[in-house]
């Protein structure tokens, strides 16, 4: 037995496709954490998966409605979504080593 983990951004279907490959791996006999912003942890229980939150999201960005509201308001331009991606990578850089810790999520 194998444990995987993913990191997940907080798009829709994203955390399905994660639901889909966690459960098919545990299935198989694997173990299978979602790594992500806090906010998923309610949909990571729905896939029936488990989830190990990635602290200090709200630097890069506060939820998924927020962000889809400034990408898609007048004025929001293609540089504004392409400078909050590049913030999420940073984030998931910075955050994703901390919480795959064994310590971090009782590995």
């Amino acid at each position: 037995m194998r444990h995987f983990g993913a990191i997940c951004n907080p798009g829709p279907s994203h955390v399905m496709i994660m639901g889909a490959l966690g459960r098919e791996l545990q299935k198989r006999g694997h173990r299978f954490t979602l790594f992500a912003t806090p906010e998923l942890a309610a949909s990571a229980a729905k896939h029936q998966i488990s989830f190990g939150p990635l602290e200090n999201a709200s630097r890069y960005m506060p939820n998924l409605e927020l962000y889809l509201e400034t990408a898609t308001r007048d004025g929001g331009s293609w540089r504004e979504i392409l400078a909050n991606g590049i913030g999420q990578i940073e984030f998931y850089c910075e955050e994703a080593p901390r919480a795959m810790q064994p310590r971090a999520f009782n590995a």
